[in-house]
């Protein structure tokens, strides 16, 4: 483009030359017959394998990890635990404070 500058004739004579070039590398085959695949392993240098062999995973063990027989035996704990303060609470109520007087109902002769 530099080369033709503002000279008309030059610019046609390259275009027409840049239009051949086109047309004449689209005409030419590819390099080699290739698939995308051959192409791709001679880009890495390593033969793709056609078969792949997938291993089941190792059986995982999950159950009976302690957490859940941990949790129960911490509820029955707090259970008992509760039981012990509810009756404690129950006691109390029925005796009286040695401080407070005792009424003593006496029945009515008559």
């Amino acid at each position: 483009m530099m080369a033709a500058k503002h000279c008309e004739e030059k610019m046609k004579y390259l275009h027409k030359g840049i239009n051949d070039l086109i047309d004449h590398v689209l005409h030419m085959g590819p390099a080699s017959e290739q698939t995308k695949v051959q192409e791709f392993e001679s880009f890495i240098g390593v033969k793709i394998i056609s078969e792949i062999n997938i291993h089941p995973p190792a059986i995982a063990h999950t159950k009976g990890n302690g957490k859940r027989l941990g949790k129960a035996q911490r509820r029955q704990q707090v259970r008992k635990k509760r039981r012990g303060l509810q009756a404690a609470r129950r006691e109390k109520r029925t005796r009286l404070h040695p401080s407070l007087p005792r009424k003593i109902y006496v029945a009515s002769s008559g």
